[in-house]
């Protein structure tokens, strides 16, 4: 783009100076959902590991009581 004046330089940057600061704020929301989504709580909490958590208990008890 061909500039004729300075403030068309200055209201281009402040433009991009703009954008720049949303993208920023947007890979921070990013970044605090992903590391939410992956914290160990929720992998603690899902019914997958419940359920893996249940059975090797089950199999715990098993070996347990077969050495009474």
């Amino acid at each position: 783009m061909n500039y004729t004046s300075f403030q068309q330089i200055e209201k281009d940057l402040t433009i991009l100076q703009l954008k720049r600061k949303i993208a920023v704020e947007e890979i921070k929301a990013l970044k605090n959902i992903t590391s939410s989504q992956l914290s160990v709580s929720s992998f603690i909490t899902s019914p997958l590991l419940q359920l893996a958590g249940k059975y090797g208990l089950s199999v715990l008890i098993n070996k347990i009581l077969k050495k009474f």
